[in-house]
């Protein structure tokens, strides 16, 4: 029906156009159809949305205590469909920890968590929440002091 319509037009307005004119007229009009058949099919059939997740500290001001780092850390699912985390606890880049957890979207979920220190001499130690999933991987740190 739309495509009727506008060749409809298309014709009518063709007719009245003088023939060395003409070529690059009909050219210009039939990119302009084309151009607004697919930005209408564009619109019609929607963009996928990019999911997203969230991983971030609670509580961050908060010191740690002195010879252990104990913070709260939370994810929120934005994927847009349930999805399983595999959350790793890093010093130093070394694992101390890792653990599963699996969020329905917009699902969050929270967690405190007490990392040990070496109290055996001052050294600032680098804590890494470190997350995976869908073949992503992301991750959040900060930075613990120990004072003897």
């Amino acid at each position: 029906m739309y495509f009727s319509a506008s060749y409809l037009i298309f014709s009518c307005i063709c007719y009245y156009v003088e023939t060395e004119d003409n070529i690059i007229f009909k050219s210009v009009t039939i990119a302009c159809i084309v151009g607004i058949i697919v930005i209408t099919f564009l619109v019609l059939t929607g963009t996928k949305d990019n999911g997203f997740t969230e991983l971030y500290f609670l509580d961050y001001e908060k010191a740690p205590a002195k010879n252990a780092a104990t913070f709260k850390y939370g994810i929120t699912n934005h994927e847009g469909k349930e999805t399983e985390y595999n959350v790793r606890f890093l010093i130093n880049n070394s694992i101390l920890r890792n653990r599963k957890t699996t969020l329905k979207d917009n699902e969050t979920f929270t967690e405190e968590y007490t990392l040990p220190l070496d109290t055996n001499h001052s050294v600032t130690h680098k804590v890494i929440v470190d997350i995976q999933y869908l073949n992503k991987t992301q991750g959040i740190h900060f930075y613990a002091m120990e004072v003897s």
